[in-house]
């Protein structure tokens, strides 16, 4: 609205793929990042322009990030930049992902890969009313923001424990495999390894690396003279799917 008025001369530019429709609204069609759980950080490309006042005004808000902190809940990040003028009495903006404003959103779809956050409620932030200039206090309501996508796949795994037989009185061990993903590559990340040994269940985790090559060995928590049962869970992450092994029993002889 402010830029509409006259006396401002003001326009808006998007730049590096932004979108600019008819009836005012902004688009970033270009996005990237990981959603798990209801929770994790969308990147956007693209900026957009504001100017005004015969070129006193000049701001750039770009590299839009929208972190989602929980089911309906989340945060605006961006960056800022716009030189001083005094004439019009604004100072020099910038800011470099700066929290500008949260986020409540009306409704959370999720349908087969698709992704829909709709019409969130954006309030701005002490550094949204900074990165604005100061044209508009904290807490303003500004327009509201949705954010659509496709989910991606996670590659799949199939985690496996050896079950060797062990001497009798001594530690039992176990390979934990969770064996080379599609992409020809090894996963990594948390696997938690549970044994029962005399009717009591022990856990461990451990953290599978790129360098096991989704292989590694593992060692009782005690001894036994009787067999023993164990099984492997990979946690996955946001690109690999988790999995459980059978569980397996480990003789004594």
């Amino acid at each position: 609205d402010y830029l509409g008025r006259t006396f401002v001369g003001g326009k808006i530019t998007p730049d590096s793929g932004a979108k600019l429709a008819s009836n005012g609204a902004l688009s970033f069609p270009s996005g990237s990042g990981t959603v798990l759980g209801g929770k994790g950080t969308v990147t956007f490309k693209g900026g957009v322009r504001f100017t005004g006042h015969h070129g006193q005004m000049n701001l750039r808000l770009s590299d839009f990030k929208v972190k989602l902190t929980g089911p309906t809940t989340g945060v605006l990040y961006a960056d800022a930049k716009a030189p001083a003028a005094p004439a019009i009495k604004l100072k020099a903006v910038s800011l470099n992902n700066a929290q500008i404003a949260s986020l409540k959103f009306a409704s959370v779809k999720i349908s087969g890969s698709n992704l829909n956050l709709s019409n969130a409620k954006v309030t701005l932030s002490a550094s949204g009313k900074a990165a604005l200039a100061g044209f508009y206090p904290a807490v303003t309501v500004m327009d509201p923001l949705s954010v659509t996508g496709k989910y991606s796949k996670r590659l799949a795994t199939k985690t496996a424990v050896s079950a060797p037989s062990f001497k009798k009185g001594a530690k039992a061990t176990t390979t934990v495999t969770v064996p080379r993903l599609s992409n020809k590559k090894y996963a990594t990340g948390t696997v938690k390894v549970s044994w029962t040994i005399g009717g009591k269940v022990k856990s461990k985790s451990y953290t599978l690396k790129a360098s096991h090559k989704g292989k590694f060995k593992v060692t009782a928590p005690a001894s036994s003279r009787s067999s023993v049962k164990v099984k492997a869970a990979y946690a996955g992450s946001t690109t690999v799917a988790p999995s459980t092994s059978k569980t397996v029993t480990l003789k004594a002889r």
